[in-house]
């Protein structure tokens, strides 16, 4: 059997009619970076599930990640029993037209769409064959009679190879990011979340037990030359404790040292002690922090067991916890919503101000947005508060793009749409004036653990002290050329604090070198031609297809 995986089409970062300037797949600009302007790397990310499903059947099959609609077309002539497109609700109009004109050009060509799009009403009237709404792998399995992996594997694929810094950098060259998949859903129910009623508030494993990720991890790291950073895809992968305490075990016997990036809550990082998260390779968490304030009448679309320490079953202080992470060396990105239903002119920005207070990494900062398969679209849906009616006769299609995560796409009398945006856009660049590039206080973070750990007894922790003493060495011009440089979108209050940084690695590292400033030099000169380009109307990111095979013919 032949499959063709594909993505949503690009182009992705413009204005048309099918699509908003935001996009999920520039993760790093749009989600964890807004507000950064220059400082952000920019490119898009593969999509991790559909590699997964591929590299776990038994089928010949090819993985486009953002193709154009003639690069897709093209790949179909060379023929395909199905055609498995993967898509989320604002990419609802680009799936439209994929499928149009697939069925234009091959009117036999059989499709199939999955992803949480599939939640997005209308979805039926798509010309398709099969619509998967629940575990690919398994759906390969049952539809068409495929055999699989007995036990699920990661494919080795670097989400970051096509992501620059400063239009010139290879973040690979910094950030060596592979997606790792564990597992799907989360049981916590949040009425705003898609993938945990997409996943019925259950947690799905496909990663077997703690020994089965451990020798995945290992597998891809024995390939890399550098220690990669793995995204970890799954909801709250600390919540799984005794999984991740056997691959704790594994990493202590073998002295390992891993790095991951994982999603979690408050209440899952409250059951580890802080070497132990350490130890088992967690190197950013992101923490859902959605808002400080609390709910009032009916409006209960957070669950705040989320924040609440299982041990004590007391409220996380998150500053704390927050605090607490940095100081041993893990950073934190805060998941911050605005536009929340008890969101008012006054109240926002006095939850903005609460926000700025913390001592993330970097922050996530979106619209709450009611996604289709929720409890919170159908309660917005119910009382005719959705902004863009699909029930209304002559409803756009289209409008779906706005379901983008910064777009307001419910009513909200307190302030306009245009309003809220304001909000989002003028809270992400107040972060970044008042405490610089993450991409610093990363560094940061880890000076912070390297200082904690340096004289470990424990050798996994020492060894991990040694590998980010590394990376502040190599680091150094970068950081030099911020704190020295002042045409670079850096603030002089920030400009001090990262000269008081370079005083600190001087004395904790090592000394500037004139290699060291030279490099800085060269990278100024890059990060002015950079800007001048990055303010100029027409500027797009580069944008270009990736083409993968795997050719499964023997499973075990």
């Amino acid at each position: 059997m032949k499959i063709l995986f594909t993505s949503a089409i690009r182009p992705f970062g413009v204005e048309n009619e099918f699509s908003t300037k935001e996009t999920n797949y520039e993760a790093m600009y749009s989600n964890l970076g807004r507000g950064q302007s220059i400082w952000v790397p920019r490119g898009l990310m593969n999509e991790p599930a559909t590699h997964f499903i591929a590299n776990n059947i038994n089928a010949y099959s090819v993985v486009l990640d953002h193709p154009t609609i003639e690069e897709l077309l093209k790949e179909i002539k060379n023929g395909f029993d199905i055609v498995a497109i993967s898509f989320i609700t604002p990419y609802y109009p680009r799936v439209k037209i994929m499928v149009q004109e697939i069925k234009k050009e091959f009117p036999s060509q059989k499709i199939l769409i999955g992803g949480y799009g599939v939640n997005t009403p209308g979805v039926e009237k798509l010309d398709v064959d099969y619509i998967c709404r629940g575990e690919g792998v398994d759906f390969f399995k049952k539809t068409f009679n495929l055999s699989v992996k007995k036990r699920y594997a990661n494919p080795i694929i670097n989400c970051l190879d096509s992501v620059k810094m400063f239009g010139l950098l290879p973040v690979t060259f910094f950030l060596n990011a592979f997606y790792f998949t564990t597992g799907l859903g989360c049981p916590f129910g949040c009425e705003f979340c898609a993938t945990s009623h997409f996943w019925k508030k259950r947690y799905n494993p496909l990663l077997e037990d703690g020994k089965q990720v451990y020798e995945d991890i290992k597998k891809i790291s024995a390939s890399q030359k550098f220690p990669p950073l793995f995204i970890v895809n799954q909801d709250d992968f600390l919540r799984i404790t005794s999984r991740n305490k056997e691959t704790l075990e594994q990493i202590r016997k073998n002295k390992d040292v891993f790095f991951m990036f994982c999603f979690s809550s408050a209440f899952s990082i409250s059951q580890y002690a802080y070497d132990e998260l350490v130890e088992l390779g967690i190197d950013t968490v992101f923490v859902g922090i959605e808002t400080n304030f609390p709910e009032d009448g009916k409006d209960k679309v957070f669950n705040k067991a989320k924040k609440i320490n299982p041990k004590t079953k007391k409220e996380v202080d998150i500053k704390r916890l927050i605090d607490e992470l940095a100081d041993h060396g893990i950073s934190t990105v805060g998941a911050f919503m605005l536009n929340v239903p008890q969101h008012n002119k006054k109240n926002i920005k006095e939850d903005i101000e609460k926000h700025l207070k913390l001592n993330v990494m970097s922050s996530q900062f979106s619209t709450i947005t009611p996604y289709p398969g929720t409890p919170f679209f159908d309660k917005l849906d119910k009382a005719g508060k959705l902004i863009y009616n699909y029930k209304e006769t002559g409803f756009d299609e289209n409008d779906w793009k706005y379901y983008d995560g910064m777009e307001l796409v419910y009513k909200k009398k307190e302030y306009t749409k245009e309003e809220a945006k304001k909000f989002l856009e003028d809270c992400a660049r107040q972060e970044f004036l008042i405490k610089g590039p993450s991409i610093i206080r990363k560094l940061q973070i880890e000076l912070k653990g390297y200082l904690k750990y340096k004289d470990s007894a424990n050798p996994i922790l020492k060894k991990k002290a040694e590998i980010w003493k590394k990376h502040l060495s190599f680091a150094l011009p970068l950081i030099y050329a911020t704190g020295k440089y002042d045409d670079i979108e850096i603030t002089k209050d920030v400009q001090e604090k990262i000269k008081s940084f370079i005083k600190e690695i001087e004395n904790h590292i090592r000394k500037i070198s004139i290699m060291d400033i030279v490099c800085a030099g060269i990278l100024h000169a890059i990060i002015l031609r950079y800007k001048k380009r990055f303010y100029k109307e027409d500027f797009v990111i580069p944008q270009k297809m990736k083409r993968k095979v795997y050719n499964n013919t023997s499973l075990h």
